[in-house]
Protein backbone atom coordinates (compact mmCIF):
# COMPACT_ATOMS: atom_id res chain seq x y z
CA UNK A 1 0.00 0.00 0.00
CA UNK A 2 2.85 2.41 0.86
CA UNK A 3 4.36 1.90 -2.61
CA UNK A 4 1.02 2.66 -4.31
CA UNK A 5 0.57 5.82 -2.23
CA UNK A 6 4.10 6.89 -3.19
CA UNK A 7 3.28 6.42 -6.87
CA UNK A 8 0.10 8.39 -6.34
CA UNK A 9 2.03 11.36 -4.89
CA UNK A 10 4.01 11.84 -8.11
CA UNK A 11 0.84 13.00 -9.88
CA UNK A 12 -0.04 15.69 -7.30
CA UNK A 13 1.38 18.49 -9.47
CA UNK A 14 -0.12 17.35 -12.76
CA UNK A 15 -2.52 19.62 -14.66
CA UNK A 16 -3.66 17.08 -17.26
CA UNK A 17 -7.37 16.32 -16.66
CA UNK A 18 -7.12 12.70 -17.82
CA UNK A 19 -4.21 12.05 -15.47
CA UNK A 20 -6.06 13.72 -12.60
CA UNK A 21 -9.10 11.50 -13.23
CA UNK A 22 -6.96 8.35 -13.24
CA UNK A 23 -5.27 9.53 -10.04
CA UNK A 24 -8.64 9.92 -8.28
CA UNK A 25 -9.71 6.45 -9.41
CA UNK A 26 -6.44 5.01 -8.09
CA UNK A 27 -6.96 6.80 -4.77
CA UNK A 28 -10.50 5.41 -4.45
CA UNK A 29 -9.28 1.91 -5.30
CA UNK A 30 -6.56 2.12 -2.64
CA UNK A 31 -9.09 3.28 -0.03
CA UNK A 32 -11.32 0.34 -0.95
CA UNK A 33 -8.42 -2.10 -0.78
CA UNK A 34 -8.66 -2.81 -4.52
CA UNK A 35 -4.92 -2.70 -5.08
CA UNK A 36 -4.88 -4.40 -8.48
CA UNK A 37 -7.15 -1.79 -10.02
CA UNK A 38 -5.21 0.97 -8.24
CA UNK A 39 -2.03 -0.37 -9.83
CA UNK A 40 -3.72 -0.45 -13.24
CA UNK A 41 -4.94 3.16 -12.94
CA UNK A 42 -1.49 4.32 -11.89
CA UNK A 43 0.12 2.56 -14.89
CA UNK A 44 -2.36 4.28 -17.21
CA UNK A 45 -1.68 7.62 -15.56
CA UNK A 46 2.07 7.09 -15.87
CA UNK A 47 1.76 6.17 -19.54
CA UNK A 48 -0.27 9.32 -20.12
CA UNK A 49 2.30 11.35 -18.17
CA UNK A 50 5.11 10.05 -20.38
CA UNK A 51 3.16 11.12 -23.47
CA UNK A 52 2.83 14.58 -21.94
CA UNK A 53 6.57 14.69 -21.25
CA UNK A 54 7.38 13.69 -24.84
CA UNK A 55 5.04 16.36 -26.22
CA UNK A 56 6.45 18.97 -23.83
CA UNK A 57 10.01 18.09 -24.85
CA UNK A 58 9.09 18.43 -28.52
CA UNK A 59 7.49 21.79 -27.79
CA UNK A 60 10.55 22.92 -25.82
CA UNK A 61 12.84 21.86 -28.68
CA UNK A 62 10.76 23.82 -31.18
CA UNK A 63 10.73 26.85 -28.87
CA UNK A 64 14.54 26.68 -28.48
CA UNK A 65 15.08 26.39 -32.23
CA UNK A 66 12.74 29.31 -32.86
CA UNK A 67 14.47 31.43 -30.19
CA UNK A 68 17.89 30.54 -31.66
CA UNK A 69 16.74 31.62 -35.10
CA UNK A 70 15.49 34.93 -33.73
CA UNK A 71 18.79 35.47 -31.88
CA UNK A 72 20.67 34.80 -35.12
CA UNK A 73 18.39 37.20 -37.03
CA UNK A 74 19.13 39.90 -34.47
CA UNK A 75 22.84 39.04 -34.71
CA UNK A 76 22.69 39.53 -38.46
CA UNK A 77 20.98 42.88 -37.97
CA UNK A 78 23.68 44.04 -35.55
CA UNK A 79 26.31 42.90 -38.07
CA UNK A 80 24.73 45.16 -40.69
CA UNK A 81 24.78 47.97 -38.14
CA UNK A 82 28.52 47.31 -37.64
CA UNK A 83 27.93 46.47 -33.96
CA UNK A 84 30.30 43.50 -34.02
CA UNK A 85 30.50 42.75 -30.30
CA UNK A 86 26.72 42.70 -29.85
CA UNK A 87 26.42 40.58 -32.99
CA UNK A 88 28.98 38.14 -31.58
CA UNK A 89 27.04 37.91 -28.30
CA UNK A 90 23.75 37.19 -30.09
CA UNK A 91 25.21 34.50 -32.38
CA UNK A 92 26.84 32.85 -29.35
CA UNK A 93 23.46 32.80 -27.56
CA UNK A 94 21.89 31.27 -30.69
CA UNK A 95 24.45 28.45 -30.57
CA UNK A 96 23.75 27.81 -26.89
CA UNK A 97 19.99 27.56 -27.51
CA UNK A 98 20.25 24.81 -30.13
CA UNK A 99 19.26 21.49 -28.49
CA UNK A 100 21.11 18.21 -28.99
CA UNK A 101 20.33 16.37 -32.20
CA UNK A 102 20.38 19.50 -34.40
CA UNK A 103 24.08 19.56 -35.18
CA UNK A 104 23.96 21.20 -38.61
CA UNK A 105 21.77 23.99 -37.26
CA UNK A 106 24.33 24.49 -34.51
CA UNK A 107 27.12 24.52 -37.12
CA UNK A 108 25.29 27.28 -39.03
CA UNK A 109 25.22 29.52 -35.96
CA UNK A 110 28.80 28.58 -35.02
CA UNK A 111 29.89 29.84 -38.46
CA UNK A 112 28.11 33.14 -37.91
CA UNK A 113 29.44 33.37 -34.35
CA UNK A 114 33.02 32.70 -35.48
CA UNK A 115 32.90 35.27 -38.29
CA UNK A 116 31.33 37.95 -36.08
CA UNK A 117 33.92 37.31 -33.35
CA UNK A 118 36.69 37.75 -35.92
CA UNK A 119 35.19 41.07 -37.05
CA UNK A 120 35.05 42.08 -33.37
CA UNK A 121 38.74 41.22 -32.95
CA UNK A 122 37.94 38.28 -30.63
CA UNK A 123 40.22 35.83 -32.38
CA UNK A 124 40.38 33.08 -29.77
CA UNK A 125 36.57 32.97 -29.59
CA UNK A 126 36.44 32.94 -33.36
CA UNK A 127 38.89 30.07 -33.63
CA UNK A 128 37.04 27.91 -31.08
CA UNK A 129 33.66 28.52 -32.76
CA UNK A 130 34.94 27.87 -36.28
CA UNK A 131 36.83 24.74 -35.23
CA UNK A 132 33.62 23.31 -33.72
CA UNK A 133 31.68 24.29 -36.83
CA UNK A 134 34.22 22.60 -39.10
CA UNK A 135 34.26 19.44 -36.98
CA UNK A 136 30.47 19.12 -37.25
CA UNK A 137 30.34 19.82 -40.98
CA UNK A 138 33.22 17.51 -41.85
CA UNK A 139 31.63 14.73 -39.80
CA UNK A 140 28.13 15.07 -41.24
CA UNK A 141 28.58 16.44 -44.76
CA UNK A 142 30.29 15.06 -47.89
CA UNK A 143 33.90 16.22 -48.33
CA UNK A 144 32.93 18.41 -51.30
CA UNK A 145 29.76 19.90 -49.81
CA UNK A 146 29.37 23.60 -50.56
CA UNK A 147 28.62 24.24 -46.88
CA UNK A 148 32.25 23.50 -46.02
CA UNK A 149 33.65 26.24 -48.26
CA UNK A 150 32.71 29.23 -46.08
CA UNK A 151 34.12 27.59 -42.96
CA UNK A 152 37.34 26.72 -44.80
CA UNK A 153 37.67 30.38 -45.84
CA UNK A 154 37.15 31.61 -42.29
CA UNK A 155 39.61 29.12 -40.80
CA UNK A 156 42.13 30.05 -43.48
CA UNK A 157 41.89 33.68 -42.40
CA UNK A 158 42.68 32.69 -38.81
CA UNK A 159 45.69 30.67 -39.94
CA UNK A 160 46.81 33.69 -41.95
CA UNK A 161 46.58 35.86 -38.85
CA UNK A 162 48.82 33.36 -37.04
CA UNK A 163 51.36 33.42 -39.87
CA UNK A 164 50.62 29.79 -40.79
CA UNK A 165 50.55 30.58 -44.47
CA UNK A 166 50.94 27.05 -45.83
CA UNK A 167 47.97 25.81 -43.80
CA UNK A 168 45.94 28.85 -44.83
CA UNK A 169 46.75 28.29 -48.51
CA UNK A 170 45.68 24.64 -48.32
CA UNK A 171 42.31 25.60 -46.82
CA UNK A 172 41.62 28.43 -49.29
CA UNK A 173 42.51 26.22 -52.26
CA UNK A 174 40.18 23.49 -50.97
CA UNK A 175 37.41 26.07 -50.60
CA UNK A 176 38.09 27.36 -54.12
CA UNK A 177 38.02 23.83 -55.55
CA UNK A 178 34.67 23.07 -53.90
CA UNK A 179 33.12 26.32 -55.08
CA UNK A 180 34.34 26.00 -58.67
CA UNK A 181 33.08 22.41 -58.77
CA UNK A 182 29.66 23.12 -57.27
CA UNK A 183 28.95 26.69 -58.40
CA UNK A 184 30.95 27.13 -61.60
CA UNK A 185 34.04 29.24 -62.23
CA UNK A 186 32.19 32.57 -62.51
CA UNK A 187 30.21 32.60 -59.28
CA UNK A 188 30.69 35.50 -56.78
CA UNK A 189 31.68 33.01 -54.06
CA UNK A 190 34.50 31.81 -56.32
CA UNK A 191 35.60 35.45 -56.57
CA UNK A 192 35.68 35.59 -52.78
CA UNK A 193 38.04 32.61 -52.53
CA UNK A 194 40.23 34.02 -55.32
CA UNK A 195 40.41 37.35 -53.47
CA UNK A 196 41.45 35.71 -50.21
CA UNK A 197 44.08 33.56 -51.92
CA UNK A 198 45.47 36.68 -53.60
CA UNK A 199 45.59 38.45 -50.20
CA UNK A 200 47.58 35.55 -48.81
CA UNK A 201 50.08 35.70 -51.68
CA UNK A 202 50.42 39.48 -51.32
CA UNK A 203 51.30 39.14 -47.64
CA UNK A 204 54.03 36.67 -48.64
CA UNK A 205 55.34 39.12 -51.29
CA UNK A 206 54.24 36.76 -54.08
CA UNK A 207 53.02 39.67 -56.17
CA UNK A 208 53.12 37.93 -59.55
CA UNK A 209 50.87 35.17 -58.21
CA UNK A 210 48.51 37.59 -56.47
CA UNK A 211 47.81 40.00 -59.34
CA UNK A 212 46.03 37.62 -61.77
CA UNK A 213 43.87 36.30 -58.93
CA UNK A 214 42.79 39.83 -57.96
CA UNK A 215 42.02 40.61 -61.59
CA UNK A 216 40.02 37.41 -62.06
CA UNK A 217 38.07 38.13 -58.87
CA UNK A 218 37.34 41.65 -60.10
CA UNK A 219 36.22 40.39 -63.52
CA UNK A 220 33.78 37.89 -61.98
CA UNK A 221 32.27 40.48 -59.67
CA UNK A 222 31.83 43.12 -62.35
CA UNK A 223 30.18 40.54 -64.61
CA UNK A 224 27.92 38.92 -62.02
CA UNK A 225 27.21 41.74 -59.55
CA UNK A 226 27.52 44.91 -61.62
CA UNK A 227 30.24 47.56 -61.60
CA UNK A 228 28.72 49.55 -58.72
CA UNK A 229 28.57 46.69 -56.21
CA UNK A 230 30.44 46.96 -52.89
CA UNK A 231 32.29 43.69 -53.61
CA UNK A 232 33.66 45.25 -56.81
CA UNK A 233 34.94 48.08 -54.61
CA UNK A 234 36.60 45.46 -52.39
CA UNK A 235 38.43 43.94 -55.36
CA UNK A 236 39.54 47.36 -56.59
CA UNK A 237 40.80 48.26 -53.12
CA UNK A 238 42.83 45.07 -52.81
CA UNK A 239 44.31 45.37 -56.31
CA UNK A 240 45.28 48.98 -55.52
CA UNK A 241 46.86 47.80 -52.28
CA UNK A 242 48.94 45.31 -54.27
CA UNK A 243 50.18 48.04 -56.61
CA UNK A 244 50.96 50.27 -53.64
CA UNK A 245 53.06 47.51 -52.09
CA UNK A 246 55.03 47.36 -55.35
CA UNK A 247 55.52 51.13 -55.48
CA UNK A 248 53.18 51.48 -58.48
CA UNK A 249 51.54 54.58 -57.02
CA UNK A 250 50.15 55.98 -60.28
CA UNK A 251 48.32 52.71 -60.92
CA UNK A 252 47.11 52.38 -57.33
CA UNK A 253 45.60 55.84 -56.81
CA UNK A 254 42.82 55.74 -59.45
CA UNK A 255 41.79 52.28 -58.25
CA UNK A 256 41.52 53.54 -54.66
CA UNK A 257 39.52 56.56 -55.85
CA UNK A 258 37.17 54.34 -57.86
CA UNK A 259 36.78 51.94 -54.92
CA UNK A 260 36.01 54.88 -52.61
CA UNK A 261 33.33 56.25 -54.93
CA UNK A 262 31.59 52.89 -55.29
CA UNK A 263 31.74 52.18 -51.55
CA UNK A 264 30.32 55.57 -50.58
CA UNK A 265 27.46 55.10 -53.04
CA UNK A 266 26.73 51.47 -52.13
CA UNK A 267 27.21 51.54 -48.34
CA UNK A 268 27.13 55.21 -47.33
CA UNK A 269 29.90 57.60 -46.40
CA UNK A 270 30.03 56.48 -42.76
CA UNK A 271 30.64 52.78 -43.36
CA UNK A 272 33.96 51.29 -42.13
CA UNK A 273 34.81 50.17 -45.68
CA UNK A 274 34.99 53.86 -46.55
CA UNK A 275 37.36 54.39 -43.61
CA UNK A 276 39.55 51.55 -44.86
CA UNK A 277 39.93 53.00 -48.37
CA UNK A 278 40.53 56.52 -47.03
CA UNK A 279 43.26 55.12 -44.81
CA UNK A 280 44.88 53.28 -47.71
CA UNK A 281 44.82 56.45 -49.80
CA UNK A 282 46.44 58.31 -46.92
CA UNK A 283 49.27 55.76 -46.79
CA UNK A 284 49.72 56.10 -50.54
CA UNK A 285 50.03 59.90 -50.25
CA UNK A 286 52.47 59.56 -47.35
CA UNK A 287 54.62 57.19 -49.45
CA UNK A 288 54.72 59.87 -52.15
CA UNK A 289 55.66 62.62 -49.69
CA UNK A 290 52.23 64.28 -50.02
CA UNK A 291 52.00 64.80 -46.26
CA UNK A 292 49.20 67.38 -46.09
CA UNK A 293 46.91 65.20 -48.20
CA UNK A 294 47.94 62.16 -46.19
CA UNK A 295 47.06 63.78 -42.87
CA UNK A 296 43.71 65.03 -44.22
CA UNK A 297 42.71 61.53 -45.39
CA UNK A 298 43.90 59.90 -42.16
CA UNK A 299 41.74 62.28 -40.14
CA UNK A 300 38.75 61.52 -42.41
CA UNK A 301 39.37 57.79 -42.00
CA UNK A 302 39.66 58.11 -38.24
CA UNK A 303 36.43 60.10 -38.08
CA UNK A 304 34.56 57.42 -40.06
CA UNK A 305 35.91 54.57 -37.93
CA UNK A 306 35.24 56.28 -34.60
CA UNK A 307 31.70 57.22 -35.58
CA UNK A 308 30.86 53.77 -36.93
CA UNK A 309 32.69 51.57 -34.43
CA UNK A 310 33.62 53.67 -31.40
CA UNK A 311 37.00 54.98 -30.28
CA UNK A 312 38.21 51.68 -28.82
CA UNK A 313 37.49 49.29 -31.71
CA UNK A 314 40.61 47.54 -33.11
CA UNK A 315 40.04 48.95 -36.62
CA UNK A 316 40.50 52.49 -35.27
CA UNK A 317 44.18 51.67 -34.75
CA UNK A 318 44.78 51.55 -38.52
CA UNK A 319 44.46 55.32 -39.12
CA UNK A 320 46.02 56.01 -35.70
CA UNK A 321 49.04 53.97 -36.74
CA UNK A 322 49.25 55.77 -40.08
CA UNK A 323 49.07 59.13 -38.32
CA UNK A 324 51.76 58.12 -35.84
CA UNK A 325 54.09 57.06 -38.66
CA UNK A 326 53.34 60.30 -40.53
CA UNK A 327 54.26 62.34 -37.44
CA UNK A 328 57.37 60.22 -36.94
CA UNK A 329 58.53 60.87 -40.52
CA UNK A 330 58.03 64.61 -39.95
CA UNK A 331 60.00 64.59 -36.71
CA UNK A 332 56.91 65.11 -34.54
CA UNK A 333 58.09 62.46 -32.12
CA UNK A 334 56.02 63.34 -29.05
CA UNK A 335 52.76 63.36 -31.06
CA UNK A 336 53.72 60.01 -32.62
CA UNK A 337 54.64 58.52 -29.24
CA UNK A 338 51.28 59.57 -27.76
CA UNK A 339 49.42 57.87 -30.61
CA UNK A 340 51.40 54.63 -30.30
CA UNK A 341 50.55 54.53 -26.60
CA UNK A 342 46.87 55.00 -27.38
CA UNK A 343 47.06 52.20 -29.96
CA UNK A 344 48.60 49.83 -27.40
CA UNK A 345 45.84 50.64 -24.87
CA UNK A 346 43.15 49.87 -27.48
CA UNK A 347 44.80 46.54 -28.25
CA UNK A 348 45.15 45.63 -24.58
CA UNK A 349 41.49 46.41 -23.93
CA UNK A 350 40.36 44.27 -26.86
CA UNK A 351 42.93 41.46 -26.89
CA UNK A 352 44.73 41.34 -23.55
CA UNK A 353 48.42 41.86 -22.81
CA UNK A 354 49.79 39.31 -25.30
CA UNK A 355 48.77 39.96 -28.90
CA UNK A 356 50.86 40.29 -32.09
CA UNK A 357 49.49 43.77 -32.86
CA UNK A 358 50.88 44.99 -29.53
CA UNK A 359 54.24 43.57 -30.60
CA UNK A 360 53.98 45.37 -33.96
CA UNK A 361 53.26 48.69 -32.24
CA UNK A 362 56.13 48.21 -29.80
CA UNK A 363 58.36 47.57 -32.79
CA UNK A 364 57.12 50.84 -34.32
CA UNK A 365 57.90 52.62 -31.05
CA UNK A 366 61.40 51.19 -31.25
CA UNK A 367 61.72 52.66 -34.75
CA UNK A 368 60.66 56.03 -33.36
CA UNK A 369 63.36 55.94 -30.69
CA UNK A 370 65.92 54.86 -33.30
CA UNK A 371 64.98 57.92 -35.35
CA UNK A 372 65.81 60.03 -32.29
CA UNK A 373 69.08 58.20 -31.68
CA UNK A 374 67.73 56.74 -28.40
CA UNK A 375 69.11 53.28 -29.01
CA UNK A 376 68.81 51.90 -25.47
CA UNK A 377 65.07 52.64 -25.42
CA UNK A 378 64.75 51.25 -28.92
CA UNK A 379 66.47 48.03 -27.82
CA UNK A 380 64.14 47.79 -24.82
CA UNK A 381 60.98 48.00 -26.96
CA UNK A 382 62.34 45.64 -29.61
CA UNK A 383 63.04 43.09 -26.86
CA UNK A 384 59.47 43.45 -25.52
CA UNK A 385 58.10 43.17 -29.06
CA UNK A 386 60.06 39.98 -29.70
CA UNK A 387 58.91 38.49 -26.41
CA UNK A 388 55.23 39.09 -27.23
CA UNK A 389 55.60 37.78 -30.79
CA UNK A 390 57.09 34.55 -29.47
CA UNK A 391 54.33 34.10 -26.89
CA UNK A 392 51.50 34.98 -29.27
CA UNK A 393 52.67 33.35 -32.50
CA UNK A 394 55.55 31.00 -31.76
CA UNK A 395 59.20 31.33 -32.67
CA UNK A 396 58.71 30.44 -36.35
CA UNK A 397 56.31 33.24 -37.30
CA UNK A 398 57.56 35.42 -40.23
CA UNK A 399 57.09 38.68 -38.29
CA UNK A 400 59.85 37.65 -35.90
CA UNK A 401 62.34 38.11 -38.72
CA UNK A 402 61.48 41.80 -39.04
CA UNK A 403 61.75 42.33 -35.29
CA UNK A 404 65.11 40.57 -35.16
CA UNK A 405 66.40 42.72 -38.02
CA UNK A 406 65.35 45.82 -36.09
CA UNK A 407 67.00 44.49 -32.95
CA UNK A 408 70.39 44.21 -34.56
CA UNK A 409 69.94 47.35 -36.68
CA UNK A 410 69.41 49.25 -33.42
CA UNK A 411 73.00 48.56 -32.39
CA UNK A 412 74.42 51.01 -34.94
CA UNK A 413 73.56 54.53 -36.08
CA UNK A 414 72.13 53.55 -39.45
CA UNK A 415 68.44 54.30 -39.96
CA UNK A 416 66.88 51.34 -41.69
CA UNK A 417 63.93 51.91 -44.03
CA UNK A 418 61.35 49.36 -43.01
CA UNK A 419 58.46 48.02 -45.02
CA UNK A 420 54.99 48.49 -43.64
CA UNK A 421 54.77 46.18 -40.65
CA UNK A 422 52.15 43.41 -40.87
CA UNK A 423 49.00 43.96 -38.87
CA UNK A 424 47.07 41.10 -37.35
CA UNK A 425 43.68 42.65 -36.84
CA UNK A 426 41.61 41.49 -39.78
CA UNK A 427 41.55 44.12 -42.55
CA UNK A 428 38.05 45.23 -43.55
CA UNK A 429 38.41 43.77 -47.03
CA UNK A 430 39.30 40.25 -45.91
CA UNK A 431 36.26 38.20 -46.92
CA UNK A 432 34.59 35.19 -45.31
Amino acid sequence: MKELLSRLDQFNVTVDEEIQELRLKAEEAINEGDYDNADKYLDEALERQMVCITNAEKELTNCKLSAAEMKADKGGLELIRINYKESTKLFKEAVELVPDGHELKKAKYLQQYGDAACYAGLYLESQIALAKCFEIKERLLPKDDIGLAATLNSLANLYRLKGKYEEAETLIKRSLEIRESKLGKYHPNVAQSLNNLANLYRIQVKYEEAEPLYKRSLEIREKKLGKDHSEVASSLNNLAFLYEYQGKYEEAEPLYQKSLGITEKALGKEHPHVGSTLNNLAWLYKSQGRYEEAELFIQKSLEVYEKALGKEHPYVTDPLNNLAELFDSQGKYEEAKSLYKRIIEVYKKNFGEVHPDIATTLNNLAELYKSQGKYEKAEHFIHKSLEIYEKALGKDHPSLATTLINRFAGLNNMHMHMMRMPKFISPIFIEY
